[in-house]
């Protein structure tokens, strides 16, 4: 039982180190969101007032993922130094894990809040045109993990043991 719930607690700082993995330095430097708004601008069409409008939501929610941010450090380090023979061991590892997937869950709700709110200043074709390119993405996306894939399955087939 003691080992279910180690692996357990590994397990969500495993996913928690991966979806904050060198998170800061991609979203919270100036120069990406200044690269971001320029190429929806060059991609949608932006006029002056959408691009000072989708600047200034990026801006006011970086200080809210920045917070966050701070917070699932804070618990990375606290789940990372705790002692597993400690007799409160389970009871914290349980209360810390329960902080971190409700930081996790903020961190996905700030997100889909801004692309409510950078649609809301789209039009309906540029709105059209984002979507066909996130779809694009993602089936970029998709053909490369299977490449990947196959790849990896050719290797260790051709393997000598």
């Amino acid at each position: 039982m003691l080992y279910k719930k180690i692996l357990t607690a590994l397990a969500l700082l495993s996913i928690s180190n991966f979806a904050i993995a060198d998170y800061k330095e991609s979203f919270f430097s100036s120069e990406k969101l200044e690269k971001k708004i320029s190429r929806m601008e060059q991609i949608l069409d932006l006029n002056q007032d959408q691009k000072t409008n989708i600047k200034e939501i990026l801006d006011t929610s970086t200080t809210e993922i920045n917070e966050n941010f701070n917070e699932l450090m804070i618990i990375k380090k606290n789940m990372m130094n705790l002692n597993p023979n400690n007799i409160d061991y389970d009871s914290e590892i349980k209360s810390l894990s329960l902080a971190l997937g409700k930081l996790v869950s903020e961190q996905a709700i700030i997100h889909g809040s801004i692309r409510k709110h950078i649609i809301n200043e789209l039009t309906q074709d540029q709105i059209k045109l984002m979507n066909k390119r996130v779809d694009k993405r993602d089936q970029r996306s998709i053909k490369r993990k299977l490449r990947k894939k196959y790849s990896n399955l050719n290797k260790n087939r051709d393997r000598k043991f």
